[in-house]
C-alpha cells in the first residue's frame, strides 16, 4: 500500500487487503482504489478506531456508507459501488446537461474563450475574437426560423441548416466587402478570400461546441457544425512564387528606391529581413532588441567584418530568439522561434536608425512604438520591379523553395522557418544545435542575396 497523508491507495481491494488492515490508533484514515487496470475511482475502506467500511467518495456528493467488512464481501461491496458511481455520473452529465440547454451561444464563446485564454497568444485570442463579434454571434438570415442572431441562439437550437447557411453568408459577405474596398481604392495583389474566412470561422463554432460536448459535457452530441454535418470549402492555395529573374528584379528595386531614398531605412531592412529570412512580418516587426542574441552585435564598437570568418560567425550564431512562436502549444517543451541571421542580416539590422531607449528591431513613427506593416514599401517594390501577386507571404514560400538551391538540409530548413516538424518525418526526432543552424542560415540567406544582387558583407 501507498500511503499518501490520509489517503492510501490500492490497486483492488481484495481479501488479502483487508487482512492487512489495522484499526486506526487516532484518526481514521482511507484506504482507496486507484493505480490499477482494474481499479474503481471512487471505491474504498474507511478505517476507523473501531470498526472498517466499505464506502464511495466522489467529488461533489456526499460520502455513501455501502456496509462494514463483516457484512459483505469485497466483490458484493464492489458491485454495489460500480452500480451507485454509474448513477452519481449519470447525474453529474444530467446536471451539466441541463446547464448546456440553458446557455447561449455567445456564453458558450465567452466560457470558451475563458477556458482557453491561457493557452493561446495575444494575436490568436485577437483574431479568434474578432471572427466571432463581426462573423459569427451577428449572423442572421431571411429565414423565418432563422432570424434569431446566432448569438441569442441556444446551444440545442443550432442545426446543420443554420450552419450551412452561416458557411454562404460569411463567405458572400467577405467577399462583396473585398470587392467593394478594391474598386473604391484599387489595389494589387490578392484579394481576402470569403471562403477561407468562413472556413476559419466554421471552425471556431466546431471547436466551442466540441469543447463543450467533450470537455464539460453540456451536449450529448453530435456536434452540428462538425466537417461531418457541414462541408467545407475547399482551399486552393497559392501557386504563386519568386523565381531567380524576380529576385533579381526585386533585389535592384531596392537598391533603387534606397537610392531615391523613397523609404524609410527601418521599413527597406524589414523588407528585406522578409525577403531573406523567410520570417513572417510579425515576427520582425514585433521583435525586440532584447531578443536579438548575441547582444552584442548590435554594439556599436562591434567590428562586423569579424562575422566573415566563418570560425567565429558559427561561435556567435546570430539569431532573434522570440519568446513564443506561431506554433507553441500549451504545456509543450519546446517554446518560442528563433530567426536565425546571416551576416549580411546582421548588417542590415545594423544598419537601421533607432531613436534612444528603443526598444524595438524595427521602430516605428511614434516614440516607442514598433513598424506595424510594410504593405505600402512591399507594393512600391514590387511595382518597380514589374512582379505582380507575390506578397510576404509568397516570399517565406519561395525561401522554403530556394533552400535545396543553397544546400540546405530540410531538418535545418524547417527550424529555419519555425516549423516544428516535418511531414514526411515525423518520427524522426532532431536536435538543433546552434553552429550547424547557422551554417544553415549564412547559407540560406547568402544565397537569396545573391539573387537579389546584394553584398552587404563580404
Amino acid at each position: 500500500m501507498k500511503k499518501k497523508g490520509k489517503r492510501r491507495h490500492v490497486p483492488t481491494i481484495t481479501r488479502s487487503v483487508l487482512e492487512r488492515v489495522r484499526l486506526a490508533p487516532k484518526n481514521r484514515y482511507f484506504i482507496m482504489e486507484g493505480g490499477g487496470v482494474d481499479s474503481l475511482r471512487g471505491f474504498g475502506l474507511e478505517v476507523g478506531r473501531a470498526e472498517v467500511k466499505y464506502i464511495i467518495r466522489k467529488e461533489g456528493f456526499p460520502q455513501v456508507r455501502l456496509g462494514l467488512i463483516h457484512e459483505l464481501t469485497p466483490e458484493e461491496a464492489r458491485e454495489q459501488a460500480a452500480e451507485k458511481l454509474r448513477d452519481m455520473r449519470a447525474a453529474k452529465r444530467q446536471s451539466s446537461t441541463m446547464t448546456g440547454l440553458r446557455l447561449s451561444i455567445e456564453e458558450l464563446a465567452q466560457r470558451y474563450h475563458e477556458a482557453n485564454a491561457d493557452k493561446w497568444t495575444a494575436k490568436t485570442i485577437e483574431e479568434y475574437e474578432r471572427l466571432w463579434r463581426l462573423h459569427l454571434l451577428p449572423h442572421v438570415v431571411p429565414e423565418s426560423e432563422h432570424r434569431i442572431p446566432l448569438g441569442k441562439l441556444k446551444l440545442p437550437d443550432l442545426t446543420p441548416a443554420r450552419v450551412v447557411a452561416l458557411k454562404r453568408d460569411i463567405a458572400g459577405k467577405v467577399k462583396a466587402e473585398a470587392q467593394a474596398k478594391h474598386e473604391a481604392q484599387p489595389r494589387k495583389g490578392r484579394q481576402v478570400s470569403g471562403t477561407t474566412v468562413a472556413n476559419r470561422a466554421l471552425q471556431q463554432l466546431t471547436a466551442a461546441y466540441q469543447w463543450a460536448i467533450d470537455k464539460m459535457e453540456w451536449l450529448p452530441g453530435p456536434n452540428p457544425a462538425s466537417e461531418r454535418k457541414v462541408d467545407r470549402y475547399k482551399e486552393r492555395p497559392s501557386k504563386a512564387t519568386i523565381g531567380p529573374e524576380q529576385y533579381k528584379a526585386l533585389g535592384q528595386a531596392l537598391q533603387k528606391i534606397e537610392a531615391d531614398d523613397r523609404l524609410p531605412p527601418r521599413t527597406l531592412a524589414a523588407i528585406r529581413i522578409i525577403l531573406r529570412t523567410g520570417c513572417r512580418p510579425h515576427e520582425i516587426l514585433t521583435a525586440e532588441l532584447a531578443w536579438v542574441q548575441p547582444s552584442v552585435i548590435l554594439a556599436p564598437d562591434f567590428d562586423l567584418e569579424t562575422l566573415a570568418a566563418p570560425e567565429t560567425y558559427t561561435r556567435l550564431a546570430p539569431r532573434i530568439e522570440r519568446p513564443h512562436g506561431k506554433g507553441d502549444r500549451h504545456g509543450s517543451d519546446q517554446e518560442g522561434r528563433t530567426i536565425w541571421l546571416s551576416a549580411g542580416d546582421v548588417a542590415i539590422l545594423r544598419s537601421v536608425p533607432r531613436p534612444q531607449g528603443c526598444r524595438w528591431v524595427i521602430p516605428g513613427d511614434r516614440e516607442g512604438t514598433h513598424l506595424t506593416t510594410v504593405q505600402k514599401g512591399w507594393e512600391l517594390m514590387c511595382e518597380l520591379a514589374k512582379v505582380e501577386g507575390i506578397t510576404p507571404k509568397t516570399a517565406r514560400h519561395a525561401f522554403r523553395s530556394q533552400l535545396p538551391s543553397a544546400g540546405v538540409e530540410p531538418e535545418h530548413g524547417m527550424e529555419l522557418l519555425g516549423h516544428t516538424s516535418l511531414r514526411m518525418m515525423e518520427k524522426v526526432y532532431w536536435h538543433r544545435e546552434a553552429e550547424t543552424q547557422a551554417r544553415a542560415a549564412a547559407l540560406a540567406s547568402g544565397h537569396v542575396e545573391k539573387l537579389l544582387g546584394e553584398t552587404r558583407v563580404n
